[in-house]
């Protein structure tokens, strides 16, 4: 990379979000208001009339020739009314074709890029509102057919005769080209249904690119002013080309005690992931980047509550001005619910020091929307509006002497207190509480430095050895003292010893007589002493030395030992005189006594008893400097209300962080509200306040695309990343062929076989994120085994049985779940409702399932009171329903709305949508609506995990699927469906009972179709439709059992109906056959073997399937029964007997049978059939 590639990839990233933003295919009538109609004869001649020329060049200086323009020659509009059809919403107007291009004074247009269709009609998308092609389809196009494209230099200034027959030999390649472009992508466009809803308008659009005015706006702007300074922007620059492979060593949580000063609870200390986050968060330097990967339910708005709080309470500290803190993504969803959760989620606390010291004042956050959403936001949270209103003299003057009254009652004081003094005392009290965090980390590194040297010097039982010492010291000691006495006693004996036998010692009698009587009294002494003395001479002569020498060996012992037990001794005290200043200062915060507290212990009451209160302070210390900073500006506080310049703008923020910790504000507003004025030749400019804010916190980063952000990382300086790559990803508004082509543009791509390592380091638009670069850029990996950066792991929202498939899904089992097991809920984990319905297909392609919205309205209504008496909440707050289509949301509101549940946004209505409905919240229940049928495969759902992910892991308590139970067992068991079989059919009790209602489309056929409820009703009708049916009969049950055929008399039935040469199939489930309580069982599956052998003699062909749970009859493709009954094995006595039940329908249902027959017979295991000559055939 250069020192100037950054520019290159503002370039890029700009160049990305404008064709994002004016290369929109499904369009509103208001987003079109800017565009210049044409007549549709321009794309006959490629020359517009002279007044569209007129207004294209209005106002652009004389000496450019040309203007980038977006042309759409085909504007298709939506015949019928506010653009509603029987199958749900259309967009009002259609442009399949955007073809930049640049036009010359003359009018002529040249091709500026490839024409493309727009990214919003083309799939795959997260859901499918409507579409006319598939990406792939463009992207095959583009690579295979060239098109002559014009750079600005080689746009004719004139087009005179010479270069007309040129010009029309490029023009009519470009038209023959978007003619190929359609018929090879556009194919939807000629469907009949489709031309059915719109009409070709006769005119055209030309769009002005430099008139862009959609959401991007601001941050397109932003973009201009990097690519047109280029200033130096060290966190931009990160952002833009840092990569990070070798990361640097975690730090350990103890480096960090005095470090984290605030925190947001004073009843829930952070989680051990949580807590490291934060070391890692509060020792970032400017320009650097951190990914935090927050999991569902880890605790990400917890762990970024105490960043706030500790930045918030380290500038109180010192004393330096408040930190400006952002918070951003790219959606309102996503920043309300930060918003959101400023409001809520600081503890206020409790005593004199709780709440706020300011009146009106609701939340730690403030919310700086766009002008549109302003009038709307202002009535839930802190905007701009809110700051308008505060600064001002009156306000002022309320606030300060409500501020007065409430320290007079913290501090407790009678005398006359004024703001500077209170700020004063409130630091002197935030000082003492750090004093406490700091003796913390000094008393526990004294604590671990003395055990240390006890372990090294003492051992791991210092008690037991200094024992052992002492006594070996007394023991020498004993020893010395012994040996003295018998040195004593051998004296004595010597002087009393007779002076002839010394003299006449020379005569061997005498010396033998002499050494036997030394030998009978040295006998009198202890084993030791006789030793001492046996190193003496044969005649004992030298015993006398040796008791000496042995004497000077026993002292010196005894008092090296003394000595080192002493030592040691000390050493010991001292320890234990650390560790009771350890016990008293853990009681002290709380921590009970008698107990041994290590540091995490301490630590984690620390957030409670210090962390906490110290936020508190710096809370009432930030509202004294606001209120000071306001009565030092006076009367000039209203008078600067309208001021933009710098000297304004920069205190301003900074007095507005006095008060509310951290704004937040989408990717998208977030520009425009982060510059001033500056007056320049002789007229004020806009200007951007670059590198301004303190900390840019980026929320959901993995929903947020690298074009989109990257702007807003050069105002800031150092940022945090959160967010999970394995949830939602950005809406992709621009194909592969169109990102290479800007890569080109911007020089960061040399040839095209690079491109799949520019994507790698996640900047790419169609497959990055800002969480991509972020990870990239960070300096650390927390989890070695996935992404880089911090990783919060610790789970709490649901029951360990829904976050173990996230588990198992995603996360490669690092999610630690913290909330156990579901002991009494009122369903299972994960609960399930078969429901043979049947998905359709909106023109467009969006998809819908009537009957199973109908069946989930229906459950809903029935056990409401039953959810609502539970749960002691009202039936919005316990469940929401999730869908990957729009048309199926649709579906289910109307469903809903039929049994008196309404649904939608507002307060008090049920949350039905997409799975972006649910991002980032969560409900007790999740009704999950998949809606494909064997009528359309499921393969939507296994594109991404993020799906499911995001689906599953809102349901603290069930997660219930209502749906074609066989398309998700159907899935390989490596895939996302795949893997949620396993959990839904892992328990017997998951599976739910509930009547469904009647299929839609099959009334065509059968206008009245017949109800059976019991089992005796099911018995009767198939053992009379096995007398009638004349070909063909099909069988699904998923259980069978040989024994309640013959005792229902079914099997007879069956052999008087194959006599006849009918042919009879059943289509059962190897799962259910051969295990108990999900786990094989070696006797049931030689009795399911047997029977299936059995039924095979009797002339039933048995089709073996591993995952069926329709409960289906079909014969003669005439009638069919859809139900819960299982035709072979149901009970036919006890509580589920009366349960059952089976809609039967009759007509020509050919169409209907064939589908499901062939999907059936597409998953066939095994199958056991007899050949004509009654031999079994495997």
């Amino acid at each position: 990379m250069t020192s100037m590639s950054y520019i290159q990839w503002a370039s890029y990233w700009r160049n990305s979000l404008a064709d994002a933003e004016s290369g929109k295919g499904a369009l509103r009538a208001s987003e079109c208001e800017s565009f210049l109609k044409v007549d549709r004869d321009v794309r006959q001649t490629g020359v517009l009339p002279k007044t569209s020329v007129e207004q294209l060049f209005k106002g652009v200086a004389k000496e450019i020739n040309a203007v980038n323009v977006i042309y759409r020659p085909n504007v298709l509009v939506l015949t019928l009314q506010h653009g509603k059809s029987h199958q749900g919403s259309l967009p009002e107007i259609l442009t399949a074709l955007a073809c930049p291009m640049w036009v010359n004074r003359q009018g002529y247009l040249f091709p500026s890029g490839p024409a493309v269709v727009p990214r919003d009609l083309l799939h795959p998308q997260d859901d499918i509102k409507f579409t006319v092609g598939c990406v792939a389809d463009l992207d095959a196009h583009l690579t295979t057919h060239q098109l002559k494209t014009f750079t600005k230099d080689q746009v004719h200034d004139q087009v005179d005769d010479d270069k007309l027959a040129d010009f029309k030999k490029d023009w009519l390649a470009f038209i023959e080209h978007c003619s190929l472009l359609y018929q090879n992508v556009c194919k939807a466009l000629g469907l009949t249904d489709i031309q059915d809803f719109y009409s070709i308008a006769n005119y055209s659009w030309i769009q002005a690119v430099d008139t862009v005015s959609g959401m991007s706006v601001n941050i397109l702007k932003l973009y201009d002013s990097i690519t047109s300074i280029k200033p130096e922007l060290a966190l931009f620059y990160s952002y833009s080309t840092v990569s990070n492979v070798n990361h640097k060593p975690c730090m350990d949580f103890s480096e960090s005690v005095s470090l984290r000063l605030g925190h947001s609870s004073d009843k829930y200390c952070l989680a051990d992931a949580q807590r490291d986050a934060l070391s890692h968060s509060l020792a970032m330097n400017n320009g650097d980047i951190l990914a935090v990967n927050g999991p569902p339910g880890t605790g990400k708005t917890t762990y970024l509550l105490s960043v706030v709080a500790s930045l918030w309470v380290k500038a109180a500290l010192e004393q330096s001005k408040p930190p400006v803190i952002v918070a951003a993504s790219t959606n309102n969803q996503t920043v309300t619910n930060i918003i959101d959760a400023f409001g809520k989620d600081f503890s206020e606390g409790e005593g004199t020091l709780s709440g706020r010291w300011l009146p009106d004042i609701t939340s730690y956050g403030a919310y700086f929307p766009s002008p549109s959403r302003l009038a709307e936001a202002q009535k839930s949270f802190q905007t701009q509006s809110f700051f308008a209103e505060i600064e001002d003299l009156d306000y002022l003057e309320r606030a300060e002497h409500y501020f007065l009254q409430q320290a007079i009652l913290y501090f407790n004081s009678d005398a006359v207190l004024v703001l500077v003094d209170i700020k004063a005392r409130l630091h002197k009290e935030l000082l003492q509480c750090q004093s406490s965090l700091k003796r913390i980390e000094s008393l526990w590194s004294e604590l671990c430095k003395a055990n240390a040297l006890i372990l090294a010097m003492i051992g791991t039982e210092p008690e037991s050895q200094l024992a052992e010492l002492k006594a070996a010291s007394h023991q020498h000691k004993q020893q010395s003292t012994d040996i003295k006495s018998a040195l004593k006693q051998w004296q004595y004996f010597l002087a009393n010893e007779s002076i002839w036998l010394s003299l006449f010692s020379w005569l061997k009698p005498v010396r033998d007589k002499k050494n036997r009587q030394r030998e009978l009294y040295i006998a009198t002494f202890s084993d030791d002493i006789r030793s001492l003395v046996a190193l003496a001479s044969p005649d004992f002569e030298l015993a006398e030395s040796e008791f000496k020498k042995a004497i000077q060996q026993q002292d010196q012992t005894h008092q090296r030992l003394l000595q080192e037990y002493q030592d040691k001794k000390q050493l010991l005290e001292k320890r234990n005189e650390v560790q009771a200043h350890w016990q008293a200062l853990a009681c002290s915060i709380g921590l009970e006594k008698d107990a041994l507290y290590d540091l995490n212990a301490v630590d984690k009451k620390a957030d409670t008893a210090i962390r906490f209160v110290m936020f508190r302070l710096a809370v009432h210390y930030w509202e004294a400097c606001w209120l000071i900073e306001g009565r030092k500006l006076g009367d000039e506080l209203n008078k600067i209300k309208g001021k933009t310049g710098r000297k304004t703008v920069v205190p301003r923020w900074h007095r507005r962080m006095m008060l509310t910790p951290c704004i937040v504000s989408t990717f998208h507003a977030l520009p425009a509200h982060m510059t001033c004025s500056a007056f320049n030749d002789g007229k004020f400019d806009p200007e951007y306040l670059f590198d301004f804010i303190d900390l840019l916190v980026v929320d959901e980063g993995g929903q947020v695309s690298p074009d989109v952000a990257g702007a807003s990382f050069s105002l800031a300086k150092k940022s945090l990343v959160i967010g999970d790559i394995h949830q939602i990803e950005p809406v992709r508004s621009v194909s592969g062929s169109i990102d290479i082509g800007n890569l080109f543009n911007a020089n960061l791509l040399e040839k095209r076989q690079d491109y799949e390592a520019v994507q790698a380091n996640g900047r790419s638009v169609v497959n990055g994120s800002v969480m991509h670069i972020a990870q990239a850029a960070s300096q650390y990996c927390y989890q070695a085994e996935m992404e880089p950066g911090m990783y919060l792991r610790e789970h709490r929202r649901c029951f360990d049985d829904i976050i173990k498939f996230c588990n198992e899904l995603c996360y490669k089992g690092v999610l630690e779940p913290k909330r156990g097991d579901a002991a009494d809920a009122l369903f299972p984990a994960f609960g399930h409702l078969h429901i043979d319905g049947r998905a359709e297909q909106q023109m467009g392609g969006s998809r819908f399932n009537r009957l199973e919205a109908e069946t989930i309205a229906d459950w809903l209504a029935q056990n409401k009171t039953k959810l609502e008496s539970r749960y002691n909440k009202p039936l919005e707050d316990i469940v929401g329903i999730v869908t990957p289509f729009s048309a199926q949301v649709n579906e289910l509101q109307q469903a809903c709305k039929n049994k008196g549940i309404e649904s939608g946004k507002q307060q008090g209505q049920l949350t039905i949508g997409t799975v972006h409905a649910l991002q980032g919240a969560e409900r007790i229940i999740v009704i999950f609506s998949p809606v494909y049928t064997r009528h359309s495969n499921g393969e939507f759902i296994d594109r991404s995990t993020s799906m499911l992910n995001v689906a599953i892991s809102r349901a603290k308590d069930s997660f219930l699927v209502f749906g074609d139970l066989d398309v998700i067992s159907a899935a390989s068991s490596t895939l996302p469906r795949g893997i949620l079989a396993k959990y839904l059919f892992s328990k017997p009790e998951n599976e739910l009972v509930f009547k469904i209602n009647k299929r839609r489309d099959l009334l065509t056929f059968c206008a009245e179709p017949r109800l059976i409820n019991d089992a005796l009703e099911h018995d009767q009708y198939l053992i009379e439709l096995l007398e009638q049916v004349k070909e063909t009969i099909y069988i699904v049950s998923p259980w069978v059992s040989y024994l309640k055929l013959m005792e229902t008399g079914i099997l007879s039935s069956i052999c008087e109906a194959s006599s006849r040469g009918v042919k009879i199939k059943l289509f059962t489930d190897r799962h259910f056959n051969t295990t108990i309580n999900n786990h094989f069982d070696a006797e049931k599956e030689k009795m399911f073997i047997q029977c299936c052998e059995k039924l095979a003699d009797e002339g039933v062909d048995v089709a073996v399937i591993r995952g069926v749970h329709s409960k289906l009859v079909m014969a003669d493709n005439h009638h069919m029964s859809v139900g819960s009954f299982n035709w072979f094995s149901a009970s036919r006595s006890g509580i589920y007997a009366n349960m059952e039940t089976s809609m039967i329908y009759s007509g020509d249902l050919r169409k209907e049978i064939n589908t499901q027959t062939a999907f059936l017979n597409s998953r066939v295991d095994k199958l056991y059939q007899c050949s004509k000559d009654g031999a079994l055939v495997l």
